[in-house]
C-alpha cells in the first residue's frame, strides 16, 4: 500500500511542469464542526465548531500539501460531575442541569497531503476543475489541560476556479489513545476518536 501512493505521488509530482496554471499556493478560512466518540461512556456527541484557517500548496490537479488551525468551542452530551443529576448510573436516572454538561474548547493543528484527480468544468460563470481527494497526515490536538497528537485520514472535494477562487470541503478522522496531562504526564486512555468536517472558502495565488 506504501510503495503504491508512493508511486502515485511522485507521478503526480511529476505532472507539475505539464500542468504549471494549475499549481501555486493558496489560502482560506471557513467552518468547521467536531464530533466524538468516547468509548469509555459508550457515547457519540457533538463537540462544538468555530473558524478553520488553512494554507496549502497545489502542485498540480492531483496532488497538495496543506497546513491547518482549526477551533472546536461548545456544549457537549457528557457530565463532568458522576453521582449528580445526570449521572446514567444513578437509580432511578435522573436529567441533568445545563452547568453539568462539558464545555469544548478545543484547537486542532494539521499538517498533510492530498491526492486525488481533478475532472474539468465548464460554466456560463467560471470554469476551472472539482477534485475529490484522499488526505492522510498528522494532527496535534490541545484542549485546557490537555494535549495529544497522532495520524489522521479523511477525504475531501475541491472546486477549483479558474480566477482563483476556491471552495474546500472535507472531512477527517482520528483516534486520539494518549493524552498529555498537565502534571501527571503522558496517560493512555480508552480511544476517542475525533471526526472533523469543514468548508472552506479561499484563493489560490
Amino acid at each position: 500500500m506504501k510503495k503504491i501512493l508512493l508511486t502515485a505521488c511522485l507521478s503526480a509530482a511529476l505532472c507539475a511542469p505539464a500542468m504549471a496554471d494549475d499549481s501555486g499556493f493558496r489560502m482560506g478560512v471557513g467552518y468547521t464542526f467536531t464530533k466524538a466518540e468516547v468509548d469509555v461512556l459508550g457515547l457519540s456527541t457533538s463537540y462544538g465548531d468555530g473558524i478553520k484557517w488553512e494554507l496549502g500548496y497545489d502542485f498540480n490537479r492531483f496532488l497538495s500539501i496543506t497546513a491547518s488551525y482549526e477551533t472546536n468551542k461548545g456544549d457537549t452530551d457528557i457530565v463532568e460531575v458522576a453521582g449528580t443529576p445526570g449521572d446514567p448510573g444513578a437509580t432511578p436516572p435522573v436529567p441533568a442541569t445545563p452547568d453539568q454538561f462539558y464545555q469544548a474548547d478545543g484547537k486542532t493543528l494539521k499538517t498533510g497531503v492530498e491526492l486525488g484527480y481533478g475532472f474539468e468544468f465548464n460554466s456560463d460563470i467560471q470554469n476551472g476543475y472539482v477534485r475529490p481527494y484522499l488526505s492522510a497526515g498528522y494532527l496535534y490536538y490541545e484542549e485546557d489541560t490537555i494535549d495529544s497528537d497522532t495520524f489522521y485520514y479523511g477525504v475531501g472535494i475541491h472546486f477549483q476556479g479558474d480566477s482563483g477562487a476556491y471552495i474546500n470541503v472535507s472531512y477527517d478522522f482520528a483516534s486520539l489513545d494518549k493524552f498529555n496531562v498537565s502534571g501527571l504526564g503522558s496517560v493512555n486512555t480508552s480511544d476517542i476518536d475525533l471526526s472533523q468536517g469543514s468548508v472552506v472558502f479561499g484563493y489560490r495565488f
